[in-house]
């Protein structure tokens, strides 16, 4: 399958279902929450605030991989 095939594989995907789910990790172990998203090309947004709990998560695991 070529790059092109699979990048419009995904798009089909995003574009019919807008509810997915936000994964972090806390105390070493998954945290997951459903969340509603919509796309840019292959760039997915969802809304929150950015006092909630999952963004402080997201903040701390992104120290690990920097």
């Amino acid at each position: 399958m070529s790059q092109n095939q699979i990048k419009e594989k995904v798009l089909n995907i995003i574009r019919d279902h807008k509810i997915g789910v936000l994964s972090s990790v806390e105390n070493n172990k998954p945290h997951s929450r459903y969340m509603t998203f919509f796309n840019d090309d292959l760039t997915l947004y969802t809304p929150t605030s950015g006092k909630t709990e999952k963004i402080a998560e997201i903040e701390k695991n992104l120290m690990f991989i920097s």
